[in-house]
């Protein structure tokens, strides 16, 4: 496990489902310990360590297993991101060290259902939006 600010606890890994984003072990505190600036210069493909975003695995919400938070490498937070969720529940799935088992993942979109190792999340379908 490597640390990615000097005195943090927890580690940093990558993980690819479409794109290389990079999961945060942040289970020991509600709020992610990289901040949005911070996830910029991480991202970036020149002069950081590269990537799509930062996915933080967070305490549980309510009646749900963790919570997932993202920051993409332009800063903004997205409600939920499908191959993120995807790679979160494997990574949860890791560093619990647990056999396959269902998830309960809370996202600023609501409560996704994701099954660890396997890798099968039931998504709420998409909300249609009108474009101008």
């Amino acid at each position: 496990m490597r640390a990615i600010k000097p005195g943090c606890p927890t580690g940093m890994y990558t993980h690819t489902g479409h794109h290389l984003d990079h999961q945060v072990d942040n289970r020991h505190t509600a709020q992610p310990i990289i901040t949005q600036e911070d996830a910029i210069r991480l991202c970036d493909r020149n002069f950081g360590i590269g990537g799509d975003g930062v996915i933080f695995a967070l305490p549980a919400e309510g009646e749900t297993d963790y919570t997932m938070r993202i920051f993409n490498s332009d800063g903004s937070e997205p409600e939920m991101c499908g191959n993120g969720i995807r790679c979160l529940a494997r990574f949860v799935a890791d560093i619990d060290n647990a056999q396959p088992r269902t998830y309960k993942i809370h996202t600023l979109a609501g409560m996704h259902t994701c099954v660890g190792r396997c890798v099968v999340v039931t998504m709420h379908p998409p909300t249609p939006m009108l474009l101008y």
